[in-house]
């Protein structure tokens, strides 16, 4: 049992030590003071419970003390004790506050006995207040957990609770709503949620949740199997907590994002069908050069992927690259389209394609244009430099023309010019790794030049499969 606290005030020292005694004996712990100033510190300096307060003191009264209790301790219940018996003083010591009043002398069990029940009656009303404050935080914690189901149930997005050990432990009723199963389906299916993400997407989410580090939210993206077996974009951003037991719960939220996604494949689309549309421009312009278009996508992909570029790279070089030539619309016919040799004059105006194609392809937004434009205006370039328009060198080449360089080469020699016959793909690998006087090793990055050498033969399949191979 807590041992309470009592402030005696007593200017008398033998009676407040007689005072001290017999509430010690009961269990009580003292604080003395012997007037006014005194007092304050002790009620200020520790954990008074109690307060026994004589009536008459040096200077200001008990009265004057017990005022003082009840404005700024009015949880310590305070008893008056006086040697004159005088109804009046017990009245105004009441009306101060005073939860009780003695007379001197006062005997020892009574004063005992008033103390222990006013001991007592603290303990109660202090358990009784908090009692009051569990209520009233029992009663706001159910309010919020109200509003916070009510946002739950009312939120258009999925909210679910994962055990590492159990599966699905908590789902929000749009999990039935957008995934066609019953809730109690789901729940008597822990790990439907799991095994129902794509093929193509579960190691990428096996990656992120493995990765991730516990109190650390992360997000990933991934497409899963609805009820019908549709395949539905969800984006699920969630963080993880430990329980004691070791158990890891993952609190997500999951966004559906198909309608979303649906709109960038249309918006996709859409920049392809331009692209495409800006190659048949060309190739109408220049019959040589429609095979020529195709094989440079699954080229330039093929060295982005040797070179280990991510997807987002690989797909994009592969929509822009065709557009290499584009500028070659602004070449007059009488070039472009001539059986043979170029007179220099010729040359100098046909090596204009690659700023007209830049021209063409400026001010766009969509990131297959603008690595278009880079193509266009950089795959003439040359590693070791003297190439055109801006003869640059080195890393001073984009990386989208340093690949389109050798794509565009390696094509140009396997395909039938009015100045040249077509070459073997041997004969192609030996000019581009050994060189011919015309073509040297050194007009390439090294990096591509060694990707080339590794995947060379699958751009032979490439351009035998021709017109029927697309993009895989």
């Amino acid at each position: 049992m807590v041992q309470k606290t009592v402030l005696i005030v007593e200017d008398d020292s033998s009676t407040r030590l007689a005072y001290r005694a017999t509430l010690e004996k009961a269990g009580f712990l003292v604080a003395e003071a012997d007037y006014f100033n005194h007092a304050i510190e002790q009620l200020e300096q520790g954990s008074v419970d109690l307060a026994l307060l004589d009536l008459k003191l040096n200077g200001k009264s008990g009265i004057d003390i017990l005022k003082y209790i009840r404005k700024h301790h009015p949880d310590c219940p305070a008893i008056m004790i006086s040697a004159y018996a005088d109804k009046n003083n017990a009245i105004e010591a009441l009306h101060e506050g005073a939860v009780d009043y003695l007379e001197k002398p006062t005997n020892t069990k009574e004063l005992i006995h008033v103390m222990q029940h006013w001991s007592d009656w603290s303990a109660l009303k202090q358990e009784n207040t908090r009692l009051q404050d569990y209520q009233a935080m029992y009663q706001a914690l159910h309010e919020s957990q109200t509003r916070y189901q009510h946002l739950v149930e009312g939120s258009p997005n999925v909210i679910y609770s994962l055990s590492d050990k159990r599966g699905g432990i908590y789902y929000s009723k749009q999990a039935a709503n957008i995934l066609g199963y019953s809730i109690e389906h789901l729940y008597a299916n822990p790990f439907l949620w799991s095994e129902s993400i794509h093929p193509e997407d579960q190691q990428r989410v096996m990656e992120v949740y493995g990765g991730f580090r516990v109190g650390q939210p992360f997000g990933v993206e991934y497409r899963i199997r609805d009820a019908q077996g549709n395949w539905l974009w969800f984006y699920d951003r969630s963080i993880d907590r430990r329980e004691e037991n070791g158990e890891v719960i993952i609190d997500g939220v999951v966004q559906d994002m198909t309608m979303r996604k649906q709109a960038e494949n249309a918006l996709h689309n859409s920049f392809v069908e331009s692209i495409y549309a800006l190659m048949r421009a060309a190739e109408f312009r220049d019959n040589q050069s429609g095979a020529h278009e195709r094989h440079i996508g699954q080229y330039s992909r093929l060295l982005a992927e040797q070179l280990g570029m991510d997807e987002e790279f690989c797909s994009t070089i592969f929509y822009a690259s065709p557009l290499h030539d584009i500028g070659k619309i602004g070449i007059p016919d009488y070039i472009l389209l001539k059986p043979g040799s170029l007179e220099p004059d010729e040359r100098e105006l046909m090596k204009t394609h690659s700023t007209i194609g830049g021209h063409i392809l400026e001010g766009n937004e969509s990131p297959f244009l603008q690595m278009g434009r880079v193509i266009a205006l950089g795959h003439h370039e040359r590693w070791s430099g003297g190439g055109y328009p801006k003869g640059i060198k080195g890393e001073e080449i984009p990386l989208p023309a340093r690949i389109m360089q050798l794509a565009d080469v390696y094509d140009a020699l396997r395909c039938k010019r009015p100045y040249k016959p077509p070459f073997e793909h041997a004969k192609t690998m030996e000019i581009i790794l050994k060189g011919d006087g015309r073509t040297s090793p050194s007009h390439f990055d090294p990096d591509v030049l060694a990707a080339f050498e590794h995947c060379a033969d699958i751009m032979n399949d490439i351009f035998v499969a021709g017109d029927d191979l697309e993009e895989g």
